[in-house]
């Protein structure tokens, strides 16, 4: 961020500045930033300072001033939840701003926002502003909803780090409150158009996360309606055949879409495609590897008993490590119940290997029919565990409760931790667990007006 801000020149000239000044003796972090000071003529110190000893990190608020031709930015720290007391932190902030007017013309700008308010007049008749030009900055940014309008509109003008940031941007600011999944899934419907696989990652995650919340059948089939026309529109670039020629990114993209649509979207050609790619994978057919993956995942997650028994002896004679660790964590994903049962004894009985066993066991909370199950079964059998397990292992089986977000599943994994630790990692648990309150919210917050407006439309 530093280095975008005073440019890779002057950063750079800096740099040799402090090598030299400095050579065949000790230093103090202060000394680089003095050494950038002294070339640049920044105030590099004092901003440094703030982002190093400020705890936290700001949330940028970008809106257009109604008849005074001005952009207004604020800035205040970024929660998730919301805390008890106001804090006042403020970061100087070196911001790089990319925009387009009315016109088509397009122009960046570079500045150093150092107050919790202020008016930018040279953004006065911009089309759309981007407030965190090619994402090189350690902040978020929320948008009015003209400006957010106008960015989902000029999408195919923005780098793709760009159309990712802004989409986690929004995610986070549903998570915190500030936006809705409803606008969220709006933002989302105008990737249509998108070919980066890293964005395509981050919006087939989340919107799988508002899928899952919704319980109303009705809601869920709109919702995988609309999902199957993203991803459609998403895949209709690629194809379902792999070409020679295609980057590694593009095969992995392809595998991603087409599982999104079959798995979340349900779309029934999708379905039925991947089913027979992997009846042709287990019989031997030469199935592009991603596809393999994606075909796997999309029995998995509503196969049969006799699915089941073909993974089951799949994973007990894979041909590879890799094939042997897909069937295995894909076990946690079956409907069944009787099937499901039999994963989490395998966790224990020694027919998975100590050291997998805890992301199995951690995989099998995310099981949409059966996820608050595997909980009751890794509290029950909580000791057994911790000393059957590595102890580094533990807390990342824990991470699973993420997945469990209904206020009566919160409230018996808090009890439960209350009075139980992990061996190593308590910190990272106490993050787990503030990250399940946060879900819970979001979920108590979102899902009955997601689903009026997926039922209305």
């Amino acid at each position: 961020m530093l280095e975008q801000h005073l440019g890779p020149v002057r950063f750079r000239d800096g740099i040799r500045h402090y090598l030299k000044k400095h050579e065949y003796a000790n230093t103090e972090t202060s000394d680089l930033w003095d050494a950038l000071e002294e070339v640049t003529g920044e105030p590099v110190r004092s901003t440094m300072d703030a982002w190093i000893y400020q705890r936290g990190y700001p949330l940028v608020n970008v809106k257009q001033c109604d008849g005074c031709d001005k952009t207004i930015l604020t800035q205040k720290r970024f929660f998730y939840k919301a805390p008890d007391e106001a804090d006042e932190t403020v970061w100087p902030i070196p911001m790089g701003i990319r925009y387009a007017d009315s016109d088509g013309n397009s122009g960046s700008m570079k500045m150093l926002m150092t107050e919790d308010d202020v008016e930018v007049a040279e953004l006065a008749n911009a089309r759309w502003v981007n407030a965190n030009g090619g994402s090189n900055g350690f902040y978020r940014v929320s948008y009015s909803p003209e400006l957010m309008t106008s960015l989902r509109d000029a999408m195919g003008e923005m780098e793709a780090i760009e159309r990712y940031s802004l989409a986690d941007d929004q995610w986070s600011a549903m998570a915190a409150g500030s936006s809705s999944a409803i606008d969220y899934l709006n933002l989302a419907e105008g990737y249509s158009g998108e070919d980066d696989l890293d964005v395509w990652t981050l919006l087939t995650r989340n919107l799988a996360s508002l899928e899952r919340i919704l319980d109303d059948e009705a809601a869920r089939s709109r919702m995988r309606s609309r999902l199957g026309t993203l991803y459609s529109a998403g895949l209709s670039r690629l194809g379902w055949e792999p070409r020679d020629g295609e980057s590694p990114r593009d095969l992995e993209l392809r595998g991603l879409l087409c599982r999104s649509l079959g798995i979340t979207a349900r779309d029934e050609d999708a379905m039925a495609r991947l089913r027979g790619l992997h009846d042709g994978y287990l019989t031997g057919a030469a199935i592009e590897p991603n596809l393999a993956a994606a075909s796997a995942n999309a029995v998995a997650i509503v196969g049969s008993a006799s699915d089941y028994e073909a993974f089951m002896g799949r994973f007990k004679s894979a041909a590879t490590p890799q094939e042997e660790r897909r069937y295995m964590t894909l076990l946690s994903s079956f409907p069944g119940e009787g099937e499901f049962q039999n994963t989490l004894e395998m966790c224990l009985n020694g027919e998975v290997r100590s050291q997998d066993a805890p992301y199995l066991a951690g995989g099998a909370m995310f099981n949409r029919h059966h996820g608050f199950t595997a909980w009751q079964f890794i509290k029950s059998h909580w000791d057994q565990m911790l000393e059957m397990y590595p102890d580094n292992s533990v807390v990342r089986m824990v991470s699973g409760v993420q997945a469990l977000s209904r206020p009566e599943q919160v409230a018996d994994i808090k009890q439960f931790f209350e009075t139980h630790n992990v061996p190593t990692g308590q910190l990272t648990l106490e993050q787990h667990l503030e990250r399940l309150d946060v879900n819970a919210a979001s979920r108590q917050r979102e899902v009955e007006p997601l689903t009026e407006w997926l039922l209305a439309s």
